[in-house]
């Protein structure tokens, strides 16, 4: 009796671990009976099965701005900058940078970071200044983390990323910190867009910034060692 108990626990052992592996190869299975299935439809078929992803998956954002405040914020930096630089507003730090393992997954991860302000040169579009407000939730550990993350992103470009509390700047406070972050920040052709380089002057002229793209363009431009944006 106690040898029929026993080979019925083996049997019973044997059929789980068989049902456990099956049911562990069934989603590769389906998956790559998922990928056929997609490659055997018309490019006609596909287009529909995308026009109902986009029907049925996502719905229309409400509110472009994430607060009344960060609005507010925006104008001004608006009015600080006038149009002498361009502002945008959540810009995703996948269109800043590109992962060296330029993977699909490292891609959506970039792109699920985005910083609040970045302040760009008018021509080349590159970024001279990036502005985040902080609100309470930045006190929570997940959105501490998410911040040191984009503060050493940010730090690759050699420009100032400033932090700003809520409710606690002005509108003078915020000029300053901007006025302060983009004189760090590096020059850019106001003609072609490239950097500009400092370049010694000489028989006793002044120094002076000149364009990089002099000898590759031959573009000209120059400006005076003390020039400033702002």
């Amino acid at each position: 009796m106690k040898f029929a108990i026993i080979v019925i626990i083996i049997l019973m052992i044997i059929f789980h671990n068989s049902d456990k592996k099956e049911s562990e190869r069934k989603p590769n299975i389906e998956r790559k009976s998922g990928n056929k299935e997609e490659k055997e439809l018309t490019l006609d078929d596909k287009k529909r099965k995308r026009q109902n992803q986009a029907k049925f998956y996502h719905s229309q954002k409400e509110k472009f701005w994430d607060s009344k405040e960060e609005f507010k914020v925006y104008k001004m930096i608006r009015d600080i900058i006038g149009n002498r630089v361009l502002v945008f507003p959540h810009v995703s730090l996948r269109e800043l940078f590109v992962p060296k393992d330029n993977t699909y997954r490292n891609r959506s991860h970039l792109s699920s970071y985005h910083i609040d302000f970045v302040i760009f040169s008018n021509i080349s579009l590159r970024p001279l200044v990036a502005i985040e407000l902080d609100g309470k939730e930045h006190n929570e550990e997940s959105q501490i983390l998410n911040d040191t993350f984009k503060d050493e992103m940010i730090k690759k470009y050699g420009i100032d990323l400033i932090r700003i509390k809520s409710g606690k700047y002005t509108k003078e406070t915020l000029e300053e910190l901007i006025v302060k972050a983009i004189r760090k920040a590096p020059i850019y052709c106001s003609e072609c867009g490239a950097l500009m380089k400092k370049i010694k002057g000489v028989e006793g002229r002044k120094d002076f910034y000149g364009c990089s793209n002099y000898k590759d363009n031959n573009c000209k431009n120059t400006e005076n060692i003390d020039f400033n944006i702002l």
